[in-house]
């Protein structure tokens, strides 16, 4: 191997490594019901219980709204290459509990069961402002 593929592939392996740990949605996902605003979503793909949920702050899932919640009864996956599965349950006022799954691949978080998906970016950490909306203070 020439001396040039050799730092080609220690830079490759080098950008792979780096890759920011967790996957967070940029726009609320509407994963409760249509007229719910949706919740903010991470998932971190090295932990099999790494799933975090809030309410959207002034800015989307930049900021928050609500304290910073574990999923309830996570479960990340890695599926096909590229691909992470991730499930969660949501607790539901009527006291019923919704089973969440979803797909994270490409730049997007999709929920398996309506299909519907949202954009999605890598953060190296997982800090997130309290930032209620305007009309919330």
């Amino acid at each position: 191997m020439s001396r040039c593929s050799v730092v080609c592939l220690l830079t490759v392996l080098g950008a792979c490594a780096s890759q920011p740990r967790y996957i967070v949605t940029s726009t609320p996902l509407k994963v409760i019901d249509p007229a719910h605003p949706g919740l903010c979503i991470a998932i971190d793909p090295t932990d099999p219980k790494g799933i975090w949920l809030w309410d959207a702050g002034r800015s989307g899932c930049t900021d928050r709204s609500s304290s910073t919640m574990a999923a309830d009864r996570a479960s990340v996956t890695r599926a096909t290459a590229g691909t992470v599965n991730a499930s969660f349950q949501v607790a539901l006022m009527s006291g019923r509990n919704l089973q969440v799954r979803l797909e994270a691949f490409d730049g997007r978080v999709r929920d398996a069961i309506s299909g519907l998906s949202v954009p999605a970016e890598r953060r190296a950490i997982l800090e997130v402002p309290e930032r209620p909306p305007f009309g919330n203070r």
